[in-house]
Order: C-alpha cells, then structure tokens, then sequence
C-alpha cells in the first residue's frame, strides 16, 4: 500500500511567531533600560486637570455663593431651616444681615405658613429668653450656584433672568479685597420704562427724555438720577393708560409662588377656639363636611368653603381675619416694614369627582372683582363677578379641561399680572381670549380681600383635600424699608429731594444697561436704591442651584 506524502513545515506561520517574541523581548529590555517616570506623568496630569478647570471657571462656568437673602425665597443667603412647632411646615429663615452679607443674630421667627411667632432661647448677649422656645444654632450657609459665563455672548439677556454681576457701587470691595458681585432678576431691558405698581411690574417703550442731562461720562450712566425716577412724563402716561403689565408665563409663576397657607398643616393653637382657616361659607354647613384635611361635599345644591386669612405678631394666634399681605417669614430675623395687601393668589387643591355631574369652582378675589374656574361637563369655564354691579356674572372664556366624569385630579388656578391661568394635573389648560383682563390702576382694599380672598365651590359629590394658597412676588417702592440701613449709600445715592411715589414708580433704563430687582423686595439692596447694571459688568446667567443636595435644580 503507497504511504501517505507527508505535510510540508508551515515556515510562515513560525517566521510569524519568531517576530512576534522577538519584537516583545526587544520591548521588555527597552522597558527595564528606560523605565517609565511615573512621576513626571502623575505631575503633569494634574497640572493639566487644574489648567482645564481654570480654563473653565475663566471662560464657561464658576461657582458662586449667595450671601444674603435678596433673592428669598428662589434663593437662600445664611438662613436656618426651622420646623413650626404649631403646624409643622418647615422653612428658611434668614440669618444674614443686610450689610452684604454678614451672619446675624436670630432672635425670632414667625411661622410662613401659620404666622405662629416663636422666641429664640437666648438673645444677642446670651441671656436665656424663654426655656421652651426653638434653638436657632444650626445656621447653614448660602446656596451654590452655577453661573454660565458664555449666556450672554450666545444670547442677550431676556427678562426674569437670573444674572450675576458686578455691584457698580463698588465693584471691587476694598474692606473684604475681593470683587463685589450681585445676583438678582433681571425686569428691565435697555429702553424701556419700568413701572412698580400694586405689586406689579409694568413697562412702556415709547417715553423720551431730555438727554441734556446725561453725564459726560457714559460709564456713569447706571447712577440713580439718569433713570429718571418717577419722571411726571412716566407717571402722567402711566396714568393715561400707556403702560402695559409685565405677565409671567406659567413656569415663572410656579417657581416665584410663596406659601400663604397649607392646609396640610394646621396651627395647633387654633384647635377648639376657633374656625380653621379653610371652613364651610355659614349657610353651607349641610353640604361640606369637614375632615382632617379637607371636606367631602354632598348633594345637587351648590355649597361654599372660604379662607380666612389668620396670623399673629404676638405669642398668641389672632381670631380675627385680615388680608393676605406680603409678609415672608424669611425675613422675620429683623423688624418688617409696612405691610402690603396681596391679590394676586394661587389656589390649589385635589379634587375627587365622584359622581359624573360634579361641578367644582376655584374662586379668588381681587378687590370687587371675584374671578372663577367652573369645572364641569368636561369644560372648564372663566367667569368674573363684579361686587360693585350687583355680583354681575361675565363669562370670559371656555375651553376643555380634560376631566371627563368621575376621578382624581389636581387642580390650580392663579390671578397673577391680571391674568387667569389654569393647570388640571400639571398641565396648562389652553384658552382663546378672556384669560387677560384690565383693571383700573385705582386699586383699594375690599372686604372680599379680607372675608373671603379664596373660596372653593361644588355640586355633586367632590372630595377636595390637599388644598393650598400661595401668593405672587409683591414688588415694592423704594421707600417700603429697602432704604434703611446702608449709611453713605443712601447718602450718596439718594438726593435730598428724593420722595418716590407711595403708589407708582417708575425707572428708565438707558440703553447698554439692564434694571434687576431682588425677589425678596422688602429686604433687597437693588437697583430701586442705586440705579442700572451696565452691561459690560454682567459676569453670566446664574442656572442651577448644586448645593445642598435638598435644592440641587435650575433657576427659574
């Protein structure tokens, strides 16, 4: 039998595999007779991270701390979370002063959401004031934000920004030798006139001044005098009707809202002396049923529950109703200025529909007027009643609500820049026209605004709990407090015959410059007391809060 012929040796395969070795042997005796400097690289791997992150802070994004409480509550300077012992709401009281942010004495607090007034256990020297009151030691520091540098080379500002700038006043501070930068809310663009006017901000771009009275020097052009304040042109036109009111969009309205009542939580000192603050209308008590947070409504017949605004300056509650003011209890480390009557609200509440027909309304109150949301047949319904033409009903306008039949839904209705606007489960109910309206500018406090500033109304069979009132920004003028306490600012920037109007104020900002307001109007070092932000002195767009983690989000 012939033999099988034999496989040839693969030569190419082992030629292939000889290279291989070689070329790794040759690397290791490389390797061993230049061995890696470890050092060198560790060194110049962090000389890069640090070049990088300089780069960055220079030119992209920095990191900033808010000092005071100018722009409580969206954001929060030195302050210290407290929890009511009456009700049990937690929040942010301010613990810094107003002379740029340095740390005060907590004496006192008064509850933001029940007006509960409580007293420190010690004062200013350490004295024991009251063995059984709240201890006001852990006192946190300010919000971090992240400012975005390159915002405005991108895009130029845009109103209710968040801008961080340079203090024109003293944009360098000589006494802490570090740059004196400001966070506010922008409100006023180059060219326009600004008007501060029952808590509203309103603006017109038509108005000329005399420019023979600008400085020489256009770097001076932010000084208080060249905005022209309360020039009798603005304050005639504003009376004529010329300006026109500044409205939030539903996004800024929720993110600037502060609590007026959560009926989630009661005073406790209230129970069994007197009516909760949410109760049923007298002549309705057969209708709503109260339980421990909410009512329960029954029966074909249409039945009422109201607010009545309740709050204390003193250690024991009051039992008679007043206004909703613009009272923060943020700011309750110190004296409070004059209080103003708020009505612009936010009502919302969880509604059940347990029958098919139930018809719900959301009701609030501004001076004669009443304005309602009617929930029913799937629609919802905007209706003013005028008090002073015999409660007269005009329906405004209509749309769809989305709630078909019987369910579970969150409702909220807000008043706010003379406009009605509409959310059922967090979405934005679309109207054609009416949302707008128009009100004199003669605006007077009505026994509405203190008997009954929100109601809510239903047949059929609604369960409402959850139920809560919130308040919009009021904007003051500069005399409401913001001018007291700042020495040679107030003498250098203030005129001796500076007397703005109690009721109107207006503000030209000069082209180049920006006019930007503290949230916390009450208690802001802004440009009602010093003037305009130039341009070349905004530092970038302030865009989220990273710390604390319990705030981390954007800035609306």
């Amino acid at each position: 039998m012939p033999s099988s012929p034999t496989n040839p040796p693969d030569t190419t395969k082992s030629d292939w595999l000889s290279t291989i070795l070689r070329s790794f042997f040759a690397k290791k005796k490389n390797h061993e007779v230049e061995p890696k400097n470890l050092v060198r690289e560790m060194f110049e791997t962090v000389v890069f991270v640090l070049v990088l992150v300089l780069m960055l802070q220079r030119f992209v994004a920095e990191a900033f701390v808010i000092p005071t409480g100018s722009m409580a509550e969206t954001l929060y300077g030195d302050h210290e979370m407290v929890t009511c012992r009456e009700c049990g709401y937690k929040s942010p009281l301010n613990s810094s002063s107003n002379d740029f942010g340095q740390r005060s004495i907590i004496t006192s607090y008064i509850c933001s959401n029940c007006g509960y007034k409580f007293i420190a256990k010690t004062d200013s020297t350490g004295k024991v004031l009251k063995e059984d009151a709240v201890d006001f030691s852990g006192v946190r520091s300010g919000d971090r934000v992240l400012v975005l540098k390159p915002a405005y080379y991108i895009n130029p500002p845009k109103r209710f920004d968040v801008p961080v700038f340079k203090w024109p006043v003293e944009p360098f501070s000589v006494r802490e030798r570090v740059p004196t930068n400001y966070i506010k809310r922008l409100v006023g663009l180059p060219g326009e006139t600004i008007a501060v006017f029952d808590g509203d901000l309103y603006l017109c771009k038509d108005l000329k001044y005399p420019d023979e009275k600008l400085p020489e020097d256009p770097n001076n052009l932010w000084l208080y005098p060249n905005m022209y304040p309360s020039h009798p042109d603005a304050i005639s036109a504003f009376e004529q009707g010329k300006f026109e009111i500044i409205r939030k969009s539903p996004t800024d309205i929720l993110a600037q809202r502060i609590i007026v009542f959560d009926m989630d939580h009661q005073p406790a000192s209230l129970k069994g002396i007197a009516k909760t603050r949410w109760h049923a209308q007298p002549g309705y008590d057969k209708e709503w049923q109260a339980r421990e947070t909410g009512f329960k409504h029954t029966g074909s017949d249409l039945g009422w529950i109201r607010y009545h605004h309740l709050a204390s300056w003193q250690d024991q509650p009051s039992l008679e109703p007043m206004e909703i003011n613009d009272s923060l209890g943020y700011n309750q480390t110190r004296s409070s200025p004059s209080l103003e009557v708020v009505t612009d609200l936010i009502l919302e509440c969880k509604a059940d529909f347990q029958s098919k027909d139930a018809q719900l309304i959301l009701e609030l109150n501004k001076g004669p007027y009443r304005f309602q949301a009617v929930f029913d047949g799937g629609n919802c319904t905007l209706i003013r009643v005028d008090a002073n033409d015999n409660d007269k009903s005009t329906v405004l306008s209509k749309t769809s609500s989305g709630i078909n039949g019987e369910g579970r839904h969150e409702i909220r209705l807000a008043n706010v820049d003379c406009r009605l606007t509409v959310w059922v489960d967090n979405k934005v109910l679309s109207f054609d026209k009416g949302a707008d309206y128009t009100i004199p500018h003669v605006h007077q406090s009505h026994p509405n605004d203190r008997m009954q500033p929100a109601r809510i109304g239903s047949r059929g069979d609604v369960t409402c709990d959850s139920i809560r009132i919130w308040r919009d920004i009021f904007y003051t003028c500069g005399t409401n407090g913001g001018r007291q306490g700042y020495g040679a600012i107030q003498e250098k920037f203030f005129p001796p015959s500076y007397n703005p109007c109690s009721t109107v104020q207006t503000f030209y900002v000069q082209p180049g410059h920006y006019l930007c307001f503290g949230d916390n109007s009450t208690s802001s070092l802004d440009g009602r007391m010093w003037g305009l932000v130039p341009e070349r002195l905004l530092l970038g767009k302030a865009v989220m809060v990273y710390f604390p983690l319990s705030r981390f989000g954007v800035i609306k």
